[in-house]
């Protein structure tokens, strides 16, 4: 609560010019993190580690604003990954909470050179680790989605190539509600943007953003479950929240609609289902478009989907 109450009165911040020269680059840290939680610091990147095995899928975990190695959502779904069976997955934390932890929208003026910074380390750890950048899954939620775009921007232009995928849970709305897409994620940034809305209108941005955009419960908030005012984000968090147990699960279905309000009177019965949830070869270009789902109040949100036990999930694969 602190945390959002001091967002809506440091908003009055937005033109006050911040400047990047004090930004303190050291501190941003590139984690590799292995299935029992032990750490392999890559921030240095002059050596190849050998780690990194050819068939792996690599997911660059970018920290959102006041995000750290302790946020709940981080610790599950770096846990949700690796329980998976149907690839190899390796995770890396692009750790940027001591530079993440000021004013917000001091923030949103230095974003675009972490990110410049985060994407020439991607590039050199690319080139050490000998890794295709087709192998490059970047997921992250709120700030950290604009982070990703300036990354992405910076990396296209240095290689004249696209990162594979990035997967957004609900991009920060203030700040970006008039930028132009050169100034925040947005569909080119890779071959597959997947966006996750679920606080539109509040702090997450309506607008189709990505190639393949998923609107739960109309992305509205109130999500199911929360009774957000104005100064609170349960609605936000949502979009993590679902995107953990989807992980977990294997299952996180939306039917493809051209509105919510023709998803509600049932006119797009029909239409395909997407299955978002799946490792990032499993949604393509050939899927874009928006799609809507509801979600329940209370765990498990996605309809008997998964089971609930020791504080993680068991897969239940005979719902659908």
């Amino acid at each position: 609560m602190v945390m959002n109450i001091l967002l809506f009165l440091l908003a009055v911040l937005n033109y006050v010019h911040f400047s990047t020269a004090g930004l303190n680059y050291t501190s941003i840290r590139f984690t590799l993190v292995n299935p029992d939680f032990k750490t392999v610091d890559l921030t240095d990147n002059t050596n190849a580690t050998g780690l990194f095995e050819e068939d792996s899928e690599i997911i660059l975990l970018i920290f959102a604003w006041t995000e750290d190695t302790t946020t709940p959502w981080i610790k599950n779904i770096t846990e949700a990954y690796h329980r998976r069976n149907d690839r190899k997955y390796q995770i890396i934390y692009v750790d940027w909470s001591y530079e993440g932890s000021t004013f917000y929208y001091h923030e949103v003026k230095i974003i675009d050179a972490i990110g410049y910074f985060s994407g020439d380390w991607l590039i050199r750890f690319m080139e050490k680790e000998k890794v295709d950048i087709n192998r490059i899954h970047v997921l992250t939620h709120s700030l950290g989605c604009h982070l990703a775009g300036f990354m992405a921007k910076y990396i296209k232009k240095q290689l004249n190539r696209i990162l594979h995928r990035i997967t957004c849970l609900d991009a920060a709305a203030p700040g970006y509600l008039e930028s132009s897409t050169q100034k925040k994620l947005y569909r080119g940034d890779a071959k597959i943007i997947v966006a996750i809305h679920t606080d539109i209108d509040n702090y997450g941005l309506a607008e189709a953003y990505g190639d393949i955009d998923f609107y739960p419960n109309g992305g509205l908030y109130h999500q199911p479950g929360c009774n957000d005012s104005f100064l609170e984000s349960c609605s936000h968090c949502k979009s993590h929240d679902y995107w953990v147990e989807a992980i977990f699960s294997n299952k996180f279905y939306g039917r493809e609609c051209d509105s919510w309000e023709n998803y509600l009177e049932g006119l797009c019965e029909n239409n395909r289902l997407l299955n978002f949830a799946g490792n990032m070869t499993s949604i393509t270009i050939a899927d874009s478009g928006i799609y809507f789902t509801y979600t329940n109040a209370e765990e498990p949100f996605l309809t008997n989907c998964i089971i609930k036990y020791d504080n993680y999930y068991d897969i239940n694969d005979n719902y659908f």
